[in-house]
């Protein structure tokens, strides 16, 4: 599907009333996105079809002993040279689920060239950008 900018974006998401008020956002917005529900784990994906692959909200909530699996199908989604996004929690930090610091995240995914990790800077609610302290940003690039 095409955005209004050229894209063409893909979405999943596990629970289905998070799909179907994104497909409303979406269609008040006149835009073009494919929005599905389902399992990360258990969706086909076509090997290297993306140039970019965005996790906001996923990762941290992963079963350390999923890990190697998450990182094959995000890898794999991918093109060589393609870039990977990442929005996780703080290790210690003030949200639930598993949190990481920079060394962790630089390890977990060393198959990656690391292009910045940083702390995300706290957007004003009237932004519309997105932006919660207390989280990590990541942008990783495929070798």
């Amino acid at each position: 599907m095409e955005t209004k900018h050229g894209s063409q974006v893909d979405t999943i998401d596990l629970a289905q009333t998070s799909v179907d008020c994104a497909n409303e956002w979406a269609r008040e917005r006149k835009l073009d996105v494919r929005f599905q529900q389902g399992n990360l784990f258990e969706l086909p994906f076509e090997h290297g079809t993306y140039d970019f692959v965005y996790d906001s909200g996923c990762f941290h909530h992963i079963a350390p002993h999923h890990r190697n699996d998450y990182i094959r199908i995000v890898s794999d989604a991918f093109l060589p040279g393609g870039c990977f996004a990442l929005t996780c929690f703080v290790e210690g930090g003030q949200y639930g689920g598993l949190g990481f610091t920079e060394d962790k995240l630089r390890s977990i995914f060393d198959m990656f060239d690391v292009l910045e990790i940083r702390l995300m800077q706290e957007a004003a609610p009237t932004e519309v950008a997105f932006g919660f302290s207390g989280l990590w940003t990541a942008l990783f690039q495929k070798k």
